[in-house]
């Protein structure tokens, strides 16, 4: 009698449990992973990878798969290593900055050709990691492959945002006042 009270209520003890998943993060910045330009524009995507694993881990390969022919796309990743436990972020950046001090900066970055404002396309980044059980550069074996990090992404076209009408009638203003102000000191 005894055997059938405590093994259910063993066994309940054990699935209220919380499961601590050994689990990596990959997150697009921003978030959404949406981001959009218009055509000419520099537009990109940054990254943060969260490693919940007792293993340190080594980016090895990004994939992101075929893009329109009006774009033209660059791997700007650095592929970091990450310590147990760590998260690695690198926004996205064209200019120098602290946190970018040999730009550009992030995961992945567009050039838009000649684009069609409305338009769009979608795709998803994968990377690839390996698993080590110390520091990889500092002599830590390799242990196999994790699963392969993916994040879905979406590129929306805009319109080229037209020039201010306030900046263009204050320049031809200032352009006629000028030219009134020369011609009233010639006389």
């Amino acid at each position: 009698m005894l055997k059938r009270t405590l093994i259910p209520v063993f066994l309940l003890a054990i699935a209220r449990v919380p499961a601590h998943a050994d689990a990596v993060d990959l997150s697009l910045i921003p978030p959404s992973g949406v981001i959009e330009g218009s055509p000419g524009s520099v537009i990109g995507w940054g990254y943060s990878i969260t490693n919940n694993t007792a293993d340190w881990l080594l980016a090895t390969n990004l994939d992101a798969g075929l893009f329109p022919l009006d774009v033209t796309p660059l791997n700007i990743f650095d592929f970091p290593e990450i310590a147990p436990g760590a998260t690695v972020s690198e926004s996205f950046s064209t200019a120098v900055t602290a946190a970018c001090p040999g730009p550009p900066c992030g995961l992945y970055e567009l050039t838009l050709g000649a684009v069609t404002p409305g338009d769009s396309f979608s795709g998803a980044f994968d990377i690839s990691v390996d698993r080590y059980d110390n520091d990889p550069f500092n002599g830590g074996n390799f242990l196999g492959s994790a699963p392969d990090l993916t994040a879905d992404f979406n590129v929306i076209y805009t319109a080229t945002p037209e020039p201010g009408t306030l900046l263009s009638v204050a320049t031809v203003l200032g352009l006629l006042g000028a030219r009134k102000l020369r011609l009233s000191l010639r006389r």
